[in-house]
């Protein structure tokens, strides 16, 4: 039997592990992002991004709420350093809008530094100026100058004082939401048509985007600065439903993240075999004379390829996937996923976590299964977890039990992929360290380990269980079930 069709699909709601350790140099930190914290979007110079027009449509938002406000850490950042302090952190990964109000990141940055905790900075996170976007966006070829320039800015900017930086965040979920937008969810720039092709170009133009950032600061600020530069990708593991499907759930996993990590730390570089076999399969079949996969030149390939320090893992759940039925897949809303060729769903052996229609299920050994693929595919790359955690469970308000036991079996995995797999896992950064405007779901899905009244105008920050559990786990460098 295969390692994918061997994975357990029943989970246990128990523990029972004791003790599990972290090496003594693990990386304990929080994540946060710009747009979903700080609020003051007409203070400080900044300009608006794409999320600003998306939010003013009605309906865009779950609950119709802006972040206008959102949990004001524009005005409130060295409360919200104390409380990453308190927990134990050591970096926060700050998903910084850099150029816009430079002397208050400066400021956010001094004050990270003087309570010990290591800045990690993401160049993007989805934010996107909109005068920018009003020029194509993503889908414009210059976009890959413009961010190139912005990256070089920042590096001169911060460099001395960021040691840490991610270009990119979760490319594939930006396409996704962004640029198809059906599958459930949509974010900005909300662009529903013609996906069969902009997904593919924003995919090759990002890419590209990450490689010149990434050859700018080797180039020019590594040696100088001393620092890391990565990127972080959503990774979801595939299931076969059957061992039939083996081929399927391969081929699924290298479309989604081997996308984007393939060419980055792949052995050869370029796209995944299965996602450009699978793509010139498509043409043959729809009559194109050419891929709707943009071909990455001999040069480019050579660009990506190690064009990363260490890789950044957002881990959620899983998915599990079949093959489809006769005339199955034409209904699949997904354009990514029929290109995929198969039926995506969970496993309902998967427990709920947070809402009742949730899509965060609890599988926490596809994680496992994820950092030994890295390890055996990417030559043991080191690995941060730079997103993981889960919303608030409806009736737990600050007994938040389901977010610790989904963090406690995530991070059981992680420890045992560390200690009985020999993966080369740096750290573990929850999502997140407060709630916050969660994109389209708005004020509706807390992620936080402090609670935020969003309803009183100083914002209260307020523990729930989680962050004291999380803070013992930080000083005991262990978890304990």
């Amino acid at each position: 039997m295969s390692r994918r069709a061997a994975v357990a699909r029943k989970v246990s709601i128990n523990h029972p592990f004791g003790e599990l350790l972290f090496p003594s140099n693990f990386t304990w930190a929080a994540s946060t992002a710009a747009f979903q914290i700080e609020g003051a979007t007409r203070e400080g110079g900044r300009g608006p991004s794409i999320w600003d027009r998306f939010v003013k449509e009605r309906g865009a938002v779950v609950d119709n709420s802006s972040a206008d406000v959102a949990c004001d850490s524009y005005h409130k950042f060295r409360n919200d350093v104390a409380i990453l302090k308190y927990v134990g952190v050591g970096p926060a990964v700050s998903f910084l809008d850099l150029l816009e109000g430079v002397q208050y990141y400066h400021h956010l940055i001094d004050a990270l530094l003087e309570h010990g905790i290591i800045p990690m900075v993401t160049l993007y996170h989805w934010d996107l100026p909109l005068s920018l976007q009003d020029r194509g966006g993503w889908l414009n070829e210059k976009v890959i100058d413009w961010f190139g320039n912005y990256a070089s800015l920042c590096f001169q900017l911060y460099g001395e004082k960021v040691k840490h930086w991610i270009t990119l965040n979760e490319p594939y979920s930006q396409i996704q939401n962004g640029y198809c937008a059906d599958d459930g969810t949509v974010h900005a720039p909300a662009m529903k048509g013609q996906c069969e092709w902009t997904a593919y170009l924003v995919g090759y133009h990002m890419l590209l985007a990450h490689s010149r950032a990434s050859k700018i600061y080797r180039d020019a600020f590594k040696d100088i600065q001393n620092g890391r530069i990565g990127v972080s990708l959503s990774a979801n593991w595939m299931v076969p439903e059957t061992e039939d499907d083996e081929e399927l759930a391969d081929r699924a996993f290298q479309m989604m993240f081997g996308w984007f990590a393939e060419p980055i730390f792949g052995p050869e570089g370029d796209y995944p075999a299965a996602m450009t076999e699978r793509m010139d399969d498509l043409m043959r079949k729809e009559g194109r004379v050419t891929s709707r996969l943009p071909i990455l030149s001999e040069h480019q390939v050579d660009e990506l390829l190690g064009s990363a320090d260490f890789l950044g893992i957002n881990y959620y759940n899983s998915l599990m996937v079949r093959e489809p039925k006769k005339g199955e897949l034409k209904k699949a809303r997904s354009q990514l996923k029929r290109d995929v060729g198969g039926i995506f769903f969970y496993d309902s052996e998967w427990p709920n976590v947070g809402k009742p229609d949730s899509w965060i299920k609890y599988f926490p050994e596809g994680l496992r299964e994820i950092l030994k693929y890295v390890k055996e595919r990417f030559d043991n790359v080191p690995v941060m977890i730079t997103e993981n955690g889960c919303m608030d469970t409806p009736g737990e308000e600050f007994e938040d039990d389901t977010r610790i036991f989904y963090m406690t079996g995530h991070l059981a995995e992680i420890s045992r992929a560390i200690n009985e797999d020999g993966c080369n896992v740096l750290g573990y950064s929850v999502w997140s360290i407060m709630d916050n405007f969660e994109w389209a779901d708005g004020y509706t899905s807390p992620f936080g380990l402090y609670h935020v009244n969003f309803e009183d105008p100083e914002r209260e920050r307020t523990p729930k269980k989680s962050a004291e559990w999380f803070r013992r786990v930080t000083k005991q460098n262990a978890i304990h079930a």
